[in-house]
């Protein structure tokens, strides 16, 4: 009887645990890349890793694996257009989406600028999630697979894809 209650629990382990794994492994792995020191562009950054690590379809990896590439430059808006006024209540941010296929050069997808207050941090975040999503129509499946092909949607489909983000 010990024996089979063994036998359960490690059945159960690998109907839980293996399938995780492996749909972590189908995940589009995504890098989020900062610079700047402003108190709200940090906060976006740190709400723009935690929906990648909440999507269904990405997941956050280090800066060396292959990958989309979100760079965010953010700069405190108020001491940009008002030199004496207070910081901490909005950053202006740039974006730029790239992608990494293994062991080929980086590839520009998509940029925009924009601003975010405090209060819209989450939601801007989202958004910046779902943009990835969107780019990630122009890549056929297996991209990230090892000698798979990199294959992007032609130009004419990719045109006019930058000005989406907020």
């Amino acid at each position: 009887m010990n024996g089979r209650r063994i036998l359960l629990v490690i059945m159960a382990v690998c109907f839980v645990v293996v399938p995780q794994k492996v749909l972590a492994q189908q995940k589009i792995p995504v890098v989020v890349i900062h610079d700047g020191n402003d108190s709200v562009g940090e906060r976006l950054v740190y709400q723009v890793k935690e929906a990648v690590r909440r999507s269904a379809g990405f997941r956050l990896v280090q800066e060396n694996e292959p990958g989309y590439r979100m760079r965010l430059i953010t700069r405190d808006l108020n001491q940009i257009t008002y030199k004496n006024s207070p910081v901490g209540i909005a950053t202006i941010y740039a974006v730029t989406i790239t992608i990494k296929p293994p062991g080929q050069p980086e590839v520009f997808l998509v940029s925009d600028m924009a601003n975010c207050t405090t209060n819209r941090i989450n939601e801007v975040a989202e958004i910046l999630v779902r943009e990835l999503d969107k780019v990630g129509g122009m890549l056929k499946p297996g991209f990230f697979n090892p000698g798979g092909l990199i294959i992007i949607a032609p130009p004419s489909e990719a045109r006019g894809r930058s000005g989406g983000v907020p």
